[in-house]
């Protein structure tokens, strides 16, 4: 393969995080906005021309990842719309949804190229570590850039050509998209491309490379005599599209019953599902612990598993009195890599969003470049079954088995379930560290009298 593009390729794994927002903003989500005349505003990057305008091309506007009902915690790991006909000559600009957690990418693949094949064609999910031996000395997570952001796409920066370019081994890729963090910082919220006019007809999917094959759109290219939809008409498909979307999302979203078993000593072991979803729509995430309040008696055992579709992780980590006391446990931490092997973490208590994208002091050898590590609470900082007493306690990261059975998790050093004994009386309050929103609590009552 193509070293530049292996080492410029984003690794996918599933991180989704979806913003709460009222049912208000509902109708500006799903609305795409009135396509607009390509040209001059667009501009032309001066090293790499592009093909003379085509008079009267469009801009049409897609929609990434979603906003979830008031109260809810849904994840949608989609596109609004995720179909579109264009003509050779038009942009398409890709607007991240606007969810202060919402972490994708946009790459447009080449024409005729699925995402399924595209996958096949490097990797996916985690990077193998190094040594076999040491399978917990992960490199990295679910991503990491190799060289530079693309120099194009951002809103600062000329739109990235889709072409028929030989070079282009798959497609056209985003940097990260992200939001700002709630006081205002770093954000790169969108993606523009634009057709090349000689571009022939013919069908181009799109995919975030961080949320695998299942997050997929596609582009149907037309000769310019033949017809496209109207701003409208994919406005309401958009629509259509988002609300079907929040009517299966209510119908998964339903307490029951939690499992649980009697063990020989009188106590109980109690189920909770973290995440939850369907494997016929991994698209769409329900990032809730259910039960989220859970009451247990003295030295019963609660056991977390992650139910959510495809590849979305999760962890369990807590504990503290109250949500807002809860330790931060990131299993992720973001950084940048010097040609010499220098990590550089940013600083003690920062996070800032948009380091995938902006590793200061580029060079021609794109060092520093943006990496993303594993940190030591990606793994169990007690054993599965461990009573909890005090202090800091997390699961490390949990994926769906279905995933670690798969040839892409297979062999990956994380489980699907974690569970934890409470013999001392309390309220413990825990949250998923990759889900913002995602809490639980788990109460404590004194063993019930015998008799």
């Amino acid at each position: 393969m193509n070293e530049w593009w292996q080492r410029h390729m984003v690794l996918a794994l599933v991180l989704v995080a979806i913003l709460v927002a009222p049912v208000a903003h509902l109708g500006r989500v799903a609305t795409a906005q009135e396509a607009t005349p390509a040209g001059a505003d667009l501009g032309t990057p001066a090293a790499a021309p592009l093909a003379t305008p085509v008079p009267g091309a469009q801009t049409w506007h897609v929609l990434v990842n979603n906003v979830s009902p008031d109260g809810e915690n849904w994840s949608f790991n989609s596109f609004y719309p995720d179909h579109l006909r264009v003509h050779p000559g038009d942009a398409i600009v890709f607007t991240l949804a606007p969810n202060p957690n919402a972490f994708h990418t946009v790459m447009v693949l080449k024409q005729d190229m699925t995402p399924l094949e595209m996958y096949e064609g490097f990797a996916g999910g985690f990077v193998r570590p190094l040594d076999p031996s040491q399978p917990d000395r992960l490199q990295s997570t679910y991503f990491e850039t190799g060289l530079a952001p693309p120099p194009c796409g951002r809103p600062d920066q000329d739109p990235c050509p889709v072409s028929t370019a030989a070079f282009l081994e798959f497609g056209v890729s985003s940097a990260v998209l992200v939001n700002p963090p709630p006081g205002g910082g770093q954000a790169n919220t969108s993606f523009t491309v634009v057709l090349d006019p000689a571009l022939p007809p013919g069908p181009h999917f799109f995919t975030s490379l961080v949320d695998g094959p299942t997050m997929i759109g596609w582009i149907d290219v037309v000769a310019p005599d033949q017809p496209v939809q109207s701003a409208g008409e994919l406005a309401a498909a958009a629509q259509r599209q988002y609300e079907a979307d929040l009517v299966w999302l209510a119908s998964h979203d339903r307490v029951t019953n939690p499992p649980e078993a009697s063990n020989p000593d009188s106590t109980k072991t109690w189920q909770v599902a973290a995440g939850g979803g369907s494997p016929d729509n991994p698209r769409l995430s329900i990032n809730e612990f259910s039960l989220a309040s859970k009451v247990v008696h003295a030295g019963d055992t609660v056991t977390w598993t992650n139910r959510s579709p495809a590849a979305v992780a999760h962890t369990v980590s807590g504990f503290a009195s109250t949500p807002d006391t809860v330790p931060d446990l990131s299993p992720y931490q973001p950084g940048c890599m010097t040609s010499s092997g220098e990590l550089q973490l940013p600083p003690p208590g920062s996070f800032p969003p948009d380091i995938w994208n902006t590793c200061p002091g580029l060079d021609a050898q794109s060092f520093p470049r943006a990496v993303n590590n594993l940190t030591e609470f990606s793994q169990p900082s007690a054993p599965s079954g461990d009573p909890y007493v005090d202090g800091e306690r997390t699961s490390g990261i949990l994926l769906p088995q279905e995933y670690l059975d798969s040839p892409i998790g297979e062999g990956l050093p994380f489980a699907s379930s974690y569970s934890v004994t409470f013999p001392n009386t309390g309220t413990y309050a825990y949250h998923c560290a990759i889900h913002p929103g995602m809490e639980g609590t788990v109460v404590v009552v004194p063993p019930a009298m015998a008799g």
